[in-house]
């Protein structure tokens, strides 16, 4: 982490005593101030997010363009960076944001324009923004006056959940996991319990232990106390190979599942690899293209989308395998309103089929809209559970 930080300014030929005043206070700034001698491949997505913005931060620039700067981070990381901005923007630095998090963003930004196909169709004072609103709605962005949650907010009813009369699919009984032996452990204790057919969101901040329990239920990474089973099996004992076409799981990074020409190949791959008659694979790769807005792109090179686009894409490339279970790390990161709606209303026509889908997002209010259950996740545990209040 120091050496990332510090990269910028011995590129400018600073003096030592420079370059270590300004890692100090950009860490400082992004709240990783004792993150100084962690290595960035231990770090969750959000906590990459924040070393990113502190390794800019650190060149003291007079322009700080930032693009989807919140997009992987939690609430209490998102109002912390945002305040990072304010007080930079006080100091005469220019802030350019792009976003699709609007409600949080707009108390703080002075001006704002919307683009729709290259162009610009809004440039907009703060102040005169309500009259366009329609226009919001028209393109599928959020409100800028829309209310904001936190994981402080009172979202669950307090009622104990009651479970689908259907078999347990995925089982984890007291799990602890660490990456590095003698290490902090990321997994505490994890206990839970997911049916068949049941759509489950974990919430939690940046590094609470969401993403490795993903990675625990895929049967990629194994606990090294405590026992899991995935569809009826204990996790040891299964080679990760052996579920594909069963449980699907689409990364935090899209791009780790992204290797073909074109989006059609890409989308076809799994099911091609699994052998779907014509006609199977062609309806499946159809109306997951069709539900994910993605059709425009078929003859696209992944890599060359834009980082919502490659996330659908890869969402796409898993969905389109119809697995008994799906996992997804973060699948409206980067996404308008619009196809956050048309993923998720996919995600219910897949649960009425029994599929289970389990999703990792800092979208409360998505997390509220269409999950049956919530799990909130801190410090590696699982400290509240419940049904959302709708």
């Amino acid at each position: 982490v120091e050496d990332e930080v510090a990269f910028g300014p011995e590129n400018l030929c600073l003096s030592r005593e420079v370059i270590e005043k300004r890692i100090r206070e950009s860490l400082d700034l992004v709240g990783l101030a004792g993150f100084r001698e962690r290595a960035t491949s231990t770090l969750s997505g959000g906590e990459k997010q924040r070393l990113a913005i502190a390794s800019v931060l650190a060149m003291s620039p007079q322009v700080l363009a930032l693009d989807e700067p919140l997009s992987q981070l939690d609430p209490k990381g998102s109002q912390e960076v945002l305040k990072v901005l304010t007080e930079l923007n006080k100091k005469g630095i220019t802030i350019i944001l792009v976003e699709h998090r609007i409600p949080l963003v707009f108390p703080l930004i002075t001006r704002i324009a919307v683009l729709d196909k290259g162009r610009i169709v809004l440039d907009e004072e703060k102040g005169r923004v309500t009259k366009h609103l329609p226009l919001f709605q028209k393109l599928g962005l959020e409100s800028p006056y829309e209310p904001t949650f936190s994981l402080n907010s009172n979202f669950l009813t307090g009622k104990v959940f009651k479970k689908p009369e259907s078999k347990v699919v995925l089982k984890a009984k007291d799990v602890y996991f660490r990456y590095e032996k003698g290490g902090e452990y990321a997994l505490k204790g994890i206990s839970l319990e997911i049916k068949e057919g049941e759509m489950v969101a974990i919430l939690g901040n940046n590094g609470s232990g969401k993403s490795t329990l993903l990675l625990h239920l895929a049967g990629i990474l194994h606990p090294e106390k405590g026992k899991l089973e995935v569809l009826g099996k204990n996790s040891n004992n299964i080679n990760p190979s052996s579920l594909a076409g069963k449980v699907g799981m689409v990364f935090q990074n899209p791009d780790l599942l992204l290797f073909n020409p074109t989006v059609q190949r890409e989308i076809e791959f799994g099911p091609r690899a699994l052998n779907f008659t014509k006609e199977r694979l062609n309806e499946a790769v159809s109306k997951t293209m069709d539900a994910l807005t993605i059709n425009d792109l078929s003859e696209e090179v992944p890599h060359a989308l834009s980082r919502g686009q490659r996330l659908r894409v890869a969402v796409a490339s898993v969905v389109s395998l119809m697995p008994r279970v799906l996992l997804l790390d973060e699948p409206t990161s980067g996404q308008d309103r619009r196809n956050i709606l048309s993923l998720m209303e996919y995600l219910k026509i897949m649960k009425r089929k029994g599929i289970t889908t389990l999703f990792v997002t800092h979208d409360v209010r998505c997390a509220l809209n269409f999950a049956d259950r919530i799990l909130v996740m801190n410090g590696g545990k699982i400290i509240r559970e419940g049904a959302p209040k709708k």
